[in-house]
């Protein structure tokens, strides 16, 4: 749990292979060992995240996806009449390494409109697919996971930024990544002066990428 000053900032994540070199450390969840996965894989999942000091991991019975995730994140409220700033993070997907900094400043930037409203989205539009960080109003119960990113401007202010680059997803085949059968993304292999960005920017080895899924 990120609890340094300002608005919390909590968000659900989903942990599969691409974990080991890609995703961000600044994680959040709860724990219930009851519906926990098998030692083997829950052991792996604690060695993962043995170095991020801000991760708890949840465990939780079957159930529909994004009303299990409304009900872990309003749980891990600490103060619910607080603000909080939630985004959401995916096993396969980095967020730059300033992002939770931007975020926070965003809020302070736009205090007039965060106080006059219970949720406001901030979207990052520069990046390699965009990022999407909410402000949520104290006692409000709402979620990130309650809305859908690509109409979330429909029904909340949004403050598009387009300054830096701030996320990065990767494609492949075996979840919700845009590879699966459905309109291809084009994409290319990263030239050097790419790969140079996304270690400053994202924190990612190019590397490390190579070597775990068997490239070199």
């Amino acid at each position: 749990m990120v609890s340094t000053a300002g608005p919390k900032l909590v968000l659900p994540v989903h942990l599969r292979d691409p974990f080991r070199s890609g995703c961000n450390r600044d994680l959040a969840a709860r724990n219930d060992r009851r519906h926990s996965p098998p030692k083997p894989y829950r052991d792996r999942l604690c060695d993962l995240t043995s170095a991020m000091r801000q991760v708890q991991i949840v465990s939780h019975p079957p159930g529909k996806h994004r009303g299990v995730m409304q009900n872990i994140l309003n749980a891990a409220r600490m103060d619910p009449s607080q603000p909080w700033l939630q985004f959401r993070h995916d096993d396969d997907a980095a967020v730059s390494v300033d992002f939770i900094e931007r975020l926070r400043s965003a809020v302070e930037e736009y205090d007039g409109l965060v106080r006059g409203n219970l949720t406001v989205a901030f979207d990052y539009n520069r990046g390699f697919v965009e990022a999407l960080g909410l402000y949520i109003a104290g006692k409000c119960k709402a979620t990130l996971m309650n809305f859908a990113h690509w109409k979330i401007d429909r029904v909340m202010p949004t403050v598009s930024n387009t300054d830096q680059p701030m996320w990065v997803r990767t494609h492949r085949g075996c979840n919700e990544s845009r590879q699966k059968p459905v309109k291809p993304v084009p994409v290319t292999p990263l030239s050097p002066e790419q790969e140079v960005e996304f270690s400053m920017r994202f924190a990612i080895d190019s590397d490390r990428v190579r070597q775990v899924f068997g490239c070199v």
